[in-house]
Formats: C-alpha cells, sequence, structure tokens
C-alpha cells in the first residue's frame, strides 16, 4: 500500500500533464500512487496520462467542482497522506513530494502547502498574485496559517475521512 497518493485534477492539460508526471516519476519520494480525477477533457490529456502508471477516474464536466474532484480523488486512494497537485503546476526539483510529505513527521500537522510560482507562460498578474501569497523566496515556518492553497498541497487521510 502506497503511503502517499498523489491526487491530479484535469481537464484538457496536454500541453501540461506529461511533465507533471514525468516530474512526479523523478522524486527522491517513491512511496506513492497517482491518481488523475479528468472532467472530460478532450484534447490528448488522457492518453500521455495513460503512458505513465496512474489510476485514471473520469467524472462528468457538469459534474466538476474543486472539492469534488479532490473528494473522488480522496475516495479511490489507498494511502495515508493525499497531496493535490493541479496538472498545470510543475514540481522545482526532484524533492518537492519529500519536502511537501515530511512535515506529517509531527503528528500535529494536518495540512500542509507548498510555495507557488508563475513559470514563463503565467500571466504578469498571476505573477503579481502568487508573489502576494507566497513571497519572493521559500519559507520553512512554523508558524499556524490559515489558508491553503490545494494546487500544491497535502493532508492527512485520517483529517480528510473526519472532515467529508
Amino acid at each position: 500500500m502506497p503511503e502517499t497518493s498523489v491526487v491530479i485534477r484535469t481537464f484538457n492539460e496536454e500541453k501540461h500533464i506529461g511533465k507533471l508526471l514525468s516530474a512526479i516519476q523523478k522524486q527522491d519520494y517513491k512511496n506513492y500512487e497517482i491518481i488523475v480525477v479528468d472532467s472530460g477533457s478532450t484534447d490528448k490529456t488522457l492518453e500521455i496520462a495513460q503512458q505513465f502508471p496512474v489510476t485514471i477516474i473520469k467524472i462528468e464536466k457538469q459534474d466538476f467542482t474543486f472539492g469534488y474532484a479532490l473528494n473522488i480523488g480522496c475516495k479511490n486512494s489507498k494511502g495515508k497522506y493525499f497531496a493535490f497537485v493541479s496538472a498545470h503546476v510543475l514540481p522545482v526539483d526532484e524533492h518537492w513530494l519529500s519536502n511537501l510529505i515530511a512535515p506529517f513527521d509531527n503528528e500535529r500537522v494536518a495540512m500542509v502547502y507548498g510555495r507557488q510560482m508563475g513559470d514563463d507562460g503565467a500571466k504578469f498578474s498571476e505573477k503579481i498574485d502568487l508573489r502576494r501569497f507566497f513571497g519572493d523566496s521559500p519559507i520553512n515556518s512554523k508558524v499556524v496559517l490559515y489558508y491553503a492553497n490545494n494546487a500544491n498541497s497535502a493532508v492527512r487521510k485520517k483529517i480528510w475521512e473526519e472532515n467529508k
């Protein structure tokens, strides 16, 4: 049984999904499964995803909400941690997943999230918003925050089960 289930939401992400799945395969942390929840892609998203060791779950486009897609992914996952990543997100290095999961060594940690930065294709306004929320440089904070972004986050399965 995998320790972590990586849940990825997709809809017409052929431009990004292959890069993300390749980056996940290169992670130094290997105790994971990948669950792709697709909401009706009409491009090559699923064809590309099927080239990787993933479980694909399809939902109807009209049923999509961020929460519903994540809940369906969690319901079909085996890990004791759920890592959520949007299909257009790309880890900056091979330590992304191990860094995301490491705080769960502390039993008091329920959820974590990682910093996000825009790439060369990001809109100027998006880069400004990301800088405002996540800062210009990485931080390692022990401060309790009451905000999380599920484009790059993780939660204990136990917490999800108690609050679904």
